[in-house]
């Protein structure tokens, strides 16, 4: 069958959670809503849950989809060089949100950040 996502939400009443609001989503949404943001084809863009399983990947997102993501030690935003899915050294950026603890993030192998640095010498 197809990988789902299941998003809980409770609704508060005077401080207190009252009801649980429960969405199902087709992972697929995820991915063709990183499709549309049209990153360069050496590019790549993440979506994690806070247990920082990938619900959805810019490229090959079904290969990776309920995988272990990328490990970024409890940061809620910044920047790193780490080594990607794919075990390729990269520029990572992320930001996580506050509310679901869901993470975004964008990478770009870093022998591509790096190549004008080697071509100059």
């Amino acid at each position: 069958g197809e990988k789902i996502v299941s998003i809980v939400i409770p609704v508060m009443r005077d401080g207190k959670p009252r009801y649980l609001l429960n969405l199902a989503q087709n992972l697929s949404y995820f991915d063709d809503l990183l499709r549309t943001v049209r990153l360069p084809a050496d590019h790549l863009a993440l979506i994690m849950d806070r247990n920082d399983i990938v619900v959805a990947r810019s490229r090959e997102g079904e290969k990776f989809a309920g995988g272990k993501g990328v490990n970024i030690d409890g940061e809620r935003e910044g920047a790193a060089i780490t080594n990607n899915l794919e075990s390729q050294r990269s520029l990572v950026g992320w930001a996580t949100s506050e509310v679901s603890g869901w993470r975004a993030t964008a990478s770009v192998r870093h022998e591509i950040i790096d190549a004008p640095r080697r071509q100059a010498l």
